[in-house]
């Protein structure tokens, strides 16, 4: 599942601080390995070994290659670290928000998710052509899927023409309720 781009056909507004800020990177990197909560987790059979690790590796290239700064990367991993923010649902809807907070044109962002995906019952019917919508599993479970189009709501659909958006969607292994 990838989505790419900007859907709002809207011209950008424009101000004195849009054209002296220079244009903004951001990254939102997200490794679930489901070793924390139980009901995430449910057997040891849906834990993984490799999202953190990839979403580590990811950082050090988007700084290294892309000139994103450290500060401008913002990293959720289910860790047992209570200094590190949890990619639950709530975490991930409010760090999504965060991610293209205020963009303008000429911004630039990255969303990057390693972790289990998932296909449910689409909630329209007449949107999806097999029925299904795709979902991320947050680090507290399958009861709280992150369907494709609030995928599209949180990171989509508030940018404006001319800001750039790059989703990465890396599951490992589809989970089928």
């Amino acid at each position: 599942m990838a989505i790419i781009g900007n859907q709002s056909g809207c011209r950008p507004e424009y101000s004195l601080e849009t054209l002296v800020r220079p244009p903004l990177r951001r990254a939102l990197l997200v490794g679930v390995e489901y070793t924390r909560d139980e009901e995430a987790a449910g057997d040891s059979a849906n834990a993984l070994n490799g999202p953190h690790n990839d979403v580590f590796a990811m950082r050090q290239l988007l700084m290294d290659c892309y000139e994103y700064l450290p500060e401008d990367i913002v990293v959720l991993v289910d860790t047992d670290n209570p200094l590190q923010t949890q990619p639950t649902r709530d975490n991930l809807i409010c760090a999504m928000n965060n991610l293209v907070n205020g963009a303008q044109a000429g911004d630039r962002f990255f969303f990057h998710y390693a972790g289990h995906t998932t296909q449910v019952e689409s909630e329209d019917l007449n949107e999806e052509g097999d029925g299904l919508d795709e979902c991320i599993i947050p680090s507290d479970g399958e009861s709280n899927l992150i369907r494709d189009n609030e995928l599209r709501r949180y990171l989509v659909d508030p940018l404006p023409v001319g800001s750039n958006l790059v989703v990465r969607i890396f599951f490992l292994r589809e989970v089928h309720p």
